[in-house]
């Protein structure tokens, strides 16, 4: 069972005015955009996980060569030794690719997933807002 979440968008946020939106129209907003990050931060347990997987899924579903795919990899941060710095490389070895597949993935247009950036652990401390995936793990 998945039960459709709201969110209250970044935007939002930033102007003071909160109300809630879906989370699948923040998504598509995203997709469209030019931005290249998007950070999704909740709960645990309130369907993060489930979220990245369907799209995940979805985007597989309907591949188009044609369109502006970008190949989907959701990423277990909860397996990885270093999430700071070398997130991607090892969370795609941890899945079964190859160190020549992984080389071959950061070629193309990718649109990574980092789950469960709660529960990962970087030299035996939590992660926490100070750690910026983003840059240090070089994904731009």
């Amino acid at each position: 069972l998945y039960i459709k979440s709201n969110c209250v968008s970044n935007l939002d946020y930033i102007k003071n005015e909160i109300h809630m939106v879906p989370l699948e129209t923040v998504y598509k907003d995203f997709m469209r955009g030019p931005k290249k990050v998007m950070l999704l931060q909740a709960y645990a347990g309130s369907g993060k996980t489930m979220f990245a997987e369907q799209i995940e899924e979805r985007l597989l579903v309907e591949f188009d060569p044609s369109s502006n795919f970008r190949i989907p990899l959701r990423v277990e941060l909860g397996g990885v030794v270093d999430p700071v710095h070398n997130a991607l490389s090892e969370g795609l070895y941890n899945k079964g690719f190859s160190d020549e597949q992984i080389e071959q993935l950061k070629r193309l247009p990718v649109l990574i997933f980092l789950d469960g950036v709660d529960e990962a652990r970087y030299q035996g401390e939590r992660l926490s807002s100070t750690h910026h995936l983003y840059f240090t793990n070089k994904l731009y």
